[in-house]
């Protein structure tokens, strides 16, 4: 178990394997820009991944 103010402790805090959750709605989201657009954004798609995890992130932590 890792000390309380360890960088473990974050790390585990943080919650890494529910970042994973974050992956199918930013790919739906990217399919339906591609379905009315017919491009495809790699630049939003990285954009609004960071944006995904640094929200989800914030809610972890806030709470």
């Amino acid at each position: 178990m890792a000390s309380a103010g360890g960088l473990g402790a974050w790390i585990q805090a943080a919650r890494p394997l529910a970042q994973a959750n974050l992956a199918a709605p930013l790919l739906l989201g990217q399919a339906l820009a591609f379905a009315s657009t017919g491009r495809f954004e790699l630049r939003w798609l990285i954009a609004l991944g960071l944006w995904g995890v640094l929200d989800q992130l914030f809610i972890v932590f806030a709470n």
